[in-house]
This record gives C-alpha cells, sequence and structure tokens, in this order.
C-alpha cells in the first residue's frame, strides 16, 4: 500500500510539471506591459537547438489595429511580437511546450512584454491568441 501511495504522488508530481497552465484573462492583464489587438501580416520562424532538443522561434508581425494596455503603441504601426513552440522534446520530458502560433491573417489579441532590449514576448503559454 505504502508503495502504491509514493507511486501516486510522483505520478501526479510529475503530471502537474508537464506544462504551464494558462493564465487567466486576468492574469494576463495584469502581467501584460501592452496589450495589442491587430492582425497578423506575416509569421518568420527558425530552428534552434539539435538532437532531441529542438525549439522553433518565430516573430510574428502585427499590424496593430488598437490598443488596450501599454503607451508607446498605437493603431496604424506595425508590431514583432517573439513566440517560441517545442518542437523536439526528449523521450519524458516534462515541461512548457511554447505559445500556439497564430497563422497569416488571424485577428489576434497579444498580451506582452516590452524587454530592456525594446522586444515585445507573448507571454506564456497563452498571451497571443484570437480576439474575443
Amino acid at each position: 500500500m505504502k508503495r502504491l501511495t509514493l507511486a501516486a504522488v510522483a505520478a501526479l508530481c510529475l503530471i502537474s510539471f508537464a506544462e504551464v497552465p494558462l493564465m487567466t484573462p486576468e492574469q494576463l492583464k495584469e502581467q501584460a506591459s501592452h496589450i495589442v489587438i491587430g492582425k497578423v501580416v506575416a509569421v518568420y520562424s527558425y530552428d534552434e537547438g539539435s538532437g532531441d532538443h529542438v525549439t522553433t522561434r518565430s516573430i510574428v508581425e502585427v499590424a496593430v489595429e488598437g490598443t488596450e494596455k501599454g503607451e508607446g503603441l498605437a493603431a496604424g504601426e506595425v508590431v514583432y511580437v517573439k513566440v517560441w513552440q517545442a518542437k523536439k522534446r526528449p523521450a519524458g520530458w516534462a515541461g512548457a511546450s511554447g505559445h500556439s502560433v497564430p497563422a497569416v491573417g488571424d485577428a489576434v489579441r497579444a498580451h506582452v512584454t516590452r524587454g530592456k532590449d525594446g522586444s515585445l514576448s507573448a507571454l506564456l503559454p497563452n498571451g497571443i491568441g484570437p480576439q474575443k
């Protein structure tokens, strides 16, 4: 019985670390430095890493139609939002798998943070998605 309990606890621990839980709308709004509404104009991607650990890094080009938070961005501008996806991971790997990358033409709401270098990164894991 003791072994079964330990095995169950270990399994639950692994499951709990398997993925980053989705952020609530309130968490997204609170943690974002900027919230941008717009349309995806282009997606530029490349793979990095090797072997069993490959990540697809993408830049999502968004034509801004409006903003809901933050200063310095305005309708009519174009912004570039950094996102990533796990492309390949070792067997048994547990952890974040990245963002759901929108397609060209998608209408999106992007909850982003501005880096020290001025770049914009989508909050993980659901900081960029369909307008709702």
